[in-house]
């Protein structure tokens, strides 16, 4: 499932952390959906991500986001040196 969207995906990877562009969609007290490039929509915990974005659907933004959330639900991370 998360396959379909790795490839169209803008991701830049260092140490612990990625940047992943994506336009905010809604939050809850614990998570925020962001959509991605392609149109897919993910949920991702507040706890796992830098909290520094603007609630702004119109806009497209970097997300960083921990590495470790991001294998877990299936992106394919390459680290930048």
């Amino acid at each position: 499932m998360t396959q379909s969207y790795i490839s169209e995906t803008k991701i830049s990877s260092s140490g612990s952390n990625s940047i992943i562009q994506a336009n905010y969609l809604q939050e809850t007290q614990k998570s925020v959906q962001i959509k991605l490039i392609n149109g897919s929509k993910i949920w991702l915990p507040k706890n796992h991500i830098d909290l520094n974005y603007f609630r702004d659907d119109s806009i497209k933004q970097d997300f960083i986001i921990e590495n470790y959330i991001l294998k877990k639900i299936g992106f394919k991370l390459h680290l930048i040196k």
